[in-house]
């Protein structure tokens, strides 16, 4: 696969806790390198993929910022 830009433009709490960075447009690299590995690896998607940095966990929840 080429190389390509990834770039994260909101910050998001996840359930469980997780405070994270994510990306709408600029994450789309991201999401064909996961289907890539794995159909490399034969693998079957059996839930959905949300390409984000995690930046640290906590229980306080965040609304979602741009």
């Amino acid at each position: 696969m080429p190389a390509f830009r990834v770039s994260f433009d909101r910050v998001e709490s996840f359930i469980g806790g997780a405070l994270v960075l994510r990306g709408g447009e600029g994450a789309i690299g991201l999401e064909l390198l996961y289907d890539n590995l794995l159909a490399a690896l034969c693998i079957k998607r059996v839930r959905s993929f949300v390409p984000h940095v995690t930046l640290l966990r906590d229980k306080r929840r965040l609304l979602p910022r741009i």
